[in-house]
């Protein structure tokens, strides 16, 4: 019995308590408990029932990266041309008196088990770049919340599914989740709290829980805790800084999505070179997502056909050939036949190369023609020269049929008395040996 008197006791006291707080508080006090909970979630983080969010740094609430893109400026000239390239369309010289298409084919291999594709744009004559353009492998992405109970709750809810998916995704790149106020400067969530209180909008609760809901996003989404990035409203794509303030280059992750897949690139972009700006502002003016299709690589090449013999064979031709093989890169008679062509034209070694280092990697064999340039595996060059012998015979099998229509006489012998041609096949299969893989030397 004196124990229940105890309780209640408590209970009258604890009321009398929160009673009198509330009457000191006041109404504002009351009015500053949203933001106050929010503050301490932004500053300190949660791990509750109802949400799990890491404490935020700076970089994560704020986008702080400065873009510095000339919208208007750099239009692309005839120096220039634009192509579908694998999958995005991309502006690249074609005829420029200095710089150069080299292509850039990486190891790395992408969902369908094919090379990633890239290129660099350099110099030929000092073998340096300013600029590459590296496609990288696609993701998934998910604005599935229903793991946090918070967003789940029924206003919480509406106001995340009203918006669109672009526009959610625009807004884990572009929205201030502290609207213009600088983390850094507040020392505790009290302070925080109250300036933010100073922000007129009468639904203000829910767009608050909307912020925490882009903070969740961000801490999946992005691959580290402090990262700087952009949405770029003219391209429609999202940016990531990767460079440090002493690179010597400037690297940034262009950010595209489509449903629920994520496409990518890394752009490189040589800081301090005035080449190098112009075509990055040309480039996030004009870059956007295309797709891949055997019609795009038709196209191409049917614009390749127009060019005269001696630019075919040139590294103008080269970028047409390369852009069209970007759309069927599962193509390996367009590969072979690509570096066949390339192989007519004066001084293409250097745009030949990694195209004869793919070539070799993935089939076994470069495809060049040309003896000192050739490099195979001891499988490969069996089955070269057992078709070359196929040829031979095949040859001389019709120069016979051919003299025989003009000799009567001699359509009575018996082409028979040749070799056989499996005998020959057989005799070169025993006499063929092992070739080194010497890698490619560039004089």
């Amino acid at each position: 019995m004196c124990r229940k008197v105890q309780v209640k006791k408590k209970i009258l006291l604890f009321l009398i308590l929160f009673t009198v707080t509330l009457v000191m508080i006041g109404y504002h006090g009351i009015a500053l408990l949203p933001y106050l909970v929010y503050s301490r979630i932004i500053l300190n983080g949660i791990d509750s029932e109802y949400i799990k969010l890491d404490k935020a740094s700076y970089e994560q609430v704020t986008p702080s990266y400065v873009l510095d893109v000339d919208d208007l400026a750099y239009k692309p000239s005839s120096l220039y041309k634009k192509f579908a390239f694998g999958g995005y369309e991309v502006v690249v010289p074609i005829q420029h008196p200095v710089i150069k298409l080299l292509p850039l084919i990486s190891k790395e291999l992408d969902e369908n088990n094919l090379s990633l594709l890239g290129y660099k744009l350099i110099t030929p004559q000092y073998s340096y770049y300013n600029i590459s353009f590296e496609i990288q492998k696609t993701s998934r992405v998910s604005f599935n919340f229903y793991t946090e109970k918070l967003f789940t709750l029924s206003t919480f809810k509406k106001n995340i599914l009203k918006r669109s998916s672009f526009e959610i995704w625009r807004d884990v790149y572009r929205r201030d989740l502290l609207y213009n106020r600088d983390l850094r400067s507040f020392k505790n969530s009290y302070h925080l709290a109250r300036d933010l209180s100073k922000i007129s909008n009468e639904n203000m609760l829910e767009e608050l829980v909307y912020n925490l809901y882009i903070l969740f996003l961000r801490q999946k989404i992005f691959e580290n805790n402090k990262p700087l990035y952009h949405w770029y409203a003219r391209g429609g794509f999202g940016v990531m800084n990767l460079s440090l303030d002493n690179d010597i280059f400037k690297v940034e992750k262009l950010i595209f999505k489509k449903g629920d897949t994520v496409f990518s690139v890394i752009l490189k972009t040589k800081k301090n070179d005035h080449f190098a700006k112009e075509y990055r502002s040309m480039l996030f003016n004009m870059i956007h997502l295309v797709g891949t299709s055997q019609q795009n690589s038709q196209n191409i090449y049917e614009e390749y056909k127009t060019l005269p013999f001696e630019q075919k064979i040139d590294p103008k031709g080269m970028v047409y050939l390369y852009m069209a093989f970007s759309h069927v890169r599962e193509n390996k008679n367009f590969l072979r036949e690509m570096i066949q062509f390339l192989e007519k034209g004066k001084n293409n070694l250097i745009y030949l190369v990694p195209l004869y280092e793919y070539a070799f990697s993935k089939y076994g064999t470069n495809f060049s023609r040309m003896d000192k340039f050739r490099k195979e595996t001891s499988e490969e060059l069996l089955k070269r020269k057992i078709e070359e012998e196929q040829q031979k015979e095949i040859a001389e099998i019709n120069s016979q049929e051919n003299a025989n229509r003009n000799n009567p006489a001699e359509d009575k012998k018996s082409i028979s008395d040749k070799p056989d041609v499996d005998y020959i096949l057989k005799k070169l299969k025993e006499k063929s040996v092992p070739v080194k893989n010497k890698a490619l030397e560039v004089d």
